[in-house]
């Protein structure tokens, strides 16, 4: 979806199928990433090895070029004006930007628990979240001088 105003403008094409057609290929093309760098990190790595590499990565290929086959594959469209461009990636990152912030803000808040006989919250220990401890795992005492 990211890269849909940039394909319109340069192919004068959208792809309705794309969706579907990454979802069938995501998990296949991460193993080829990561066998075509070990192949490439081990120049001599016998055929035996490279052929199931090379077998998958054209078994990618025909099954992207079999899921663009109908007519109604893609469209084509006219190309947006490089205003339009600029402003729907405005407006993709700083949405972006706002879920992350408001997830970020929700992993904190998750992090707090009320001490007993306090009416504030003190972040305690998580894995998630090194460094960051309470300073007190006992709750406070009235009148006391709580750490």
């Amino acid at each position: 979806m990211a890269s849909a105003p940039l394909t319109a403008l340069y192919y004068g094409q959208m792809s309705l199928i794309a969706p579907v057609a990454n979802l069938v290929i995501a998990l296949p093309v991460q193993l080829l990433t990561s066998a075509g760098l070990a192949a490439a990190c081990l120049p001599y790595l016998p055929e035996i090895l490279c052929t199931p590499i090379a077998a998958s990565a054209w078994s990618v290929d025909r099954a992207v070029r079999w899921l663009a086959m109908p007519a109604w594959a893609s469209v084509d469209v006219s190309a947006p004006s490089k205003w339009h461009i600029a402003v729907f990636y405005t407006l993709l990152f700083t949405v972006l930007l706002t879920l992350s912030a408001r997830a970020h803000r929700r992993r904190r808040g998750g992090d707090m628990v009320k001490q007993e006989g306090s009416l504030h919250l003190t972040p305690i220990p998580s894995p998630t979240r090194r460094g960051v401890y309470a300073r007190s795992a006992f709750p406070r005492r009235e009148g006391g001088s709580g750490g």
